[in-house]
């Protein structure tokens, strides 16, 4: 477009940035051993290049997201500082697409500083930003974490939904704590907000020995398993009784 003397518009730019994490393994597998950031990071510079309309939240959102999806969390960082150095305001997504980055790279004390800094720079956490917490220190099996985590959200009065749920019960999952996992499953079915679904009864069953009475429960629920995921913990023969 740029060799044409076409100029890209917000709209265009927000797009590419998103085929950048879409495209990453097809790029991979043509010889662009760029990644997906490295693009993102080139598709930013090129929007402050005179002419051209500037970055703006959606933009930094989106290009922190592809970092986070390509395992970059040190690009994430950066362009995170970068925004603000520009003097764009970070609102929610930004912070939670940051969040996002460092829980996959498993920085999940980074994560949690960057929570805090969230927090004082005055930006209010979601049910979004929770879950993704929750997620990330869950599946680091860090339950004591997100056991603040979830008191936070108390305190908060933010009202848990089936992610931040799923979340908290695959945490007891990898640590070992069937009885807290399910613990939530039982505070889900009481919920009048949120049910237990398949992927619930999917995050627990690992951490449990009870497979019959999962399967009464899911049944009396209305809960469709899928074939792929949790019937096969309760019909495989290692499974523990």
């Amino acid at each position: 477009m740029l060799e044409r003397g076409i100029i890209p518009g917000p709209v265009d730019f927000l797009q590419l940035l998103g085929a950048c994490s879409r495209n990453l393994r097809k790029l991979r597998a043509a010889g662009d051993t760029r990644g997906g950031s490295a693009q993102a990071m080139e598709l930013l510079q090129l929007m402050e290049q005179p002419g051209v309309e500037k970055p703006d939240f959606k933009h930094y959102s989106a290009a922190i997201n592809v970092c986070g999806k390509a395992g970059d969390w040190t690009s994430a960082v950066h362009i995170f500082e970068q925004m603000q150095l520009q003097g764009v305001h970070a609102n929610i997504s930004c912070w939670t697409a940051l969040l996002d980055a460092l829980g996959r790279a498993k920085k999940v004390d980074q994560m949690l500083a960057t929570y805090r800094e969230m927090l004082a720079s005055g930006q209010e956490p979601d049910t979004v930003a929770f879950g993704t917490l929750l997620a990330h220190a869950g599946a680091a099996g860090e339950s004591g974490i997100a056991e603040d985590i979830r008191r936070e959200m108390q305190r908060l009065k933010i009202a848990p939904n089936t992610w931040t749920y799923c979340a908290l019960t695959n945490c007891y999952a990898v640590t070992g704590e069937p009885e807290k996992a399910e613990a939530v499953l039982a505070e889900m079915r009481q919920s009048t907000m949120t049910k237990p679904s398949a992927i619930a009864y999917n995050r627990y069953v690992p951490s449990t020995c009870s497979c019959l009475r999962l399967l009464w429960d899911c049944l009396g629920g209305d809960v469709c398993f899928d074939c792929r995921t949790a019937w096969q913990w309760i019909l495989q023969p290692t499974a523990k009784w």
